[in-house]
C-alpha cells in the first residue's frame, strides 16, 4: 500500500497536465502504467422521496452526535449524514447526496451503523431513501509494469 500526495503551485495547470504528470509518476516511482476509464460503478444515493417530511432547522446551535447504534444531527446540511454513514462503513461503495437539499436539517435515527440496510429503514420515516444503484464516475485503472 502506498498514501500519495500531489502538490503542485501553479493553480492555473489544466486537469489534463495535472492528470498526466500524475500517470508519469506513479508509471517511474511506483511501477504502474495508469489509465482513466469512465465506467459505471454500484452506489448508494440518498434520495428525497418527500421534502415535506423533512423541515428545515429550527436550532440555532449546530451539534453533531454519534455512535455505533445511531446518530442525531442539529442544524446540519444534508452532507453531514454521509460523512457519517461512510465514517461508519468505510468499505462500502460511494456514497451520492442525491436530494437536492440546499437547507439544514435536524434528524435522528436509531440504527445499527454498520448495517447499510438498517440505516436506509431509519431514515424513511425523515422522508428520506437510501437506495443501492448505479452512477458514471471516472476511475483510475493501475495495471503493472512487466
Amino acid at each position: 500500500r502506498f498514501c500519495y500526495s500531489l502538490y503542485k503551485s501553479n493553480s492555473k495547470l489544466s486537469k489534463f497536465i495535472i492528470q498526466d504528470h500524475l500517470r508519469r509518476q506513479l508509471e517511474f516511482f511506483f511501477c504502474y502504467k495508469a489509465r482513466i476509464v469512465d465506467c459505471a460503478v454500484p452506489c448508494w444515493k440518498l434520495t428525497i422521496a418527500d421534502e415535506n417530511i423533512l423541515p428545515v432547522s429550527r436550532q440555532k446551535k449546530s451539534e453533531v452526535k454519534k455512535d455505533a447504534a445511531g446518530f442525531s444531527i442539529s442544524n446540519q446540511p444534508v452532507s453531514k449524514i454521509l460523512q457519517i454513514i461512510y465514517r461508519y462503513n468505510p468499505l462500502e461503495v460511494p456514497i451520492i447526496d442525491c436530494t437536492g437539499i440546499q437547507y439544514n436539517i435536524d434528524l435522528t435515527i436509531i440504527a445499527s451503523m454498520t448495517d447499510m440496510h438498517d440505516i436506509a429503514k431509519s431514515l424513511e420515516p425523515f422522508g428520506l431513501k437510501l437506495v443501492k444503484g448505479e452512477t458514471h464516475m471516472q476511475a483510475i485503472i493501475l495495471e503493472e509494469i512487466n
